[in-house]
């Protein structure tokens, strides 16, 4: 907490301002579970520096009982509550997809646009 002392408002304020444009996709919607009580007040600050629409999509949370608010927990995998599938499970899943779609991903990048 000493260190982030060290910045003004503006600083912060800037340091938000490139993280939101150097994220090459727009964002729907970002959640945080389990934050720490001074990361919670450091996202506070950091909320009334940006724009009101990316306020509406940041979302934080103490607990993943309060996450159910937004997400429904029966879509989180198992070891968060959920039904679906154990993490590692849902990761062999992801990977199994990307390399059954890796030469159309490998078109996408290449684009020229």
């Amino acid at each position: 907490m000493d260190y982030i002392g060290l910045f003004s408002l503006m600083d912060l304020r800037k340091y938000l301002k490139c993280i939101v444009n150097a994220i090459p996709c727009r964002q729907k919607k970002a959640i945080f579970v389990n934050l720490p009580s001074y990361a919670v007040t450091l996202t506070d600050m950091a909320k009334s520096l940006i724009c009101a629409k990316l306020k509406e999509r940041a979302h934080f949370y103490k607990d993943i009982k309060k996450l159910n608010s937004h997400v429904p927990l029966k879509i989180l995998p198992k070891e968060y509550g959920g039904e679906q599938l154990l993490i590692k499970e849902m990761m062999t899943s992801f990977l199994r997809t990307v390399e059954d779609n890796k030469k159309n991903l490998e078109k996408i990048d290449h684009q020229q646009i």
